[in-house]
């Protein structure tokens, strides 16, 4: 863990993580506590917790849903999951599908963005 966690939240992280499979908790090589928030600050989701693995993908998680992280192998395992590296999104995993979404696609979404919010030149 690399950075200050609440004792209860802590607490919660550890007893999940004691549910998952130790060849997984190997492939962890840091956990952050990054409680979710809105644009004004408020916290939405104070369990929140992204995991950097060792094969170069990041993992999304909450204390509520650490189970999912029993999943990584089968999900790296699938055949996409060889082309690009990305963010899993085990936090949301609604009816078994899980949401990925590739380090590429991230980099265009934010260049799109940057793009839309720079101001247009006047070439008159």
């Amino acid at each position: 863990l690399i950075n200050f966690t609440p004792d209860t939240i802590f607490e919660k992280l550890v007893n999940g993580l004691n549910k998952i499979d130790y060849n997984i908790i190997l492939m962890i090589n840091d956990i952050e506590y990054t409680p979710y928030k809105t644009n004004t600050g408020e916290t939405i989701d104070n369990n929140h917790f992204t995991l950097t693995m060792n094969d170069q993908n990041t993992v999304m998680i909450d204390t509520t849903n650490i189970k999912n992280l029993n999943l990584y192998n089968t999900i790296i395992a699938s055949p996409d999951m060889d082309k690009e590296k990305g963010v899993i999104y085990l936090d949301t995993i609604n009816d078994e599908r899980i949401y990925f979404k590739s380090y590429t696609t991230i980099a265009e979404e934010a260049a799109a963005a940057a793009n839309k919010e720079k101001p247009e030149s006047n070439t008159n």
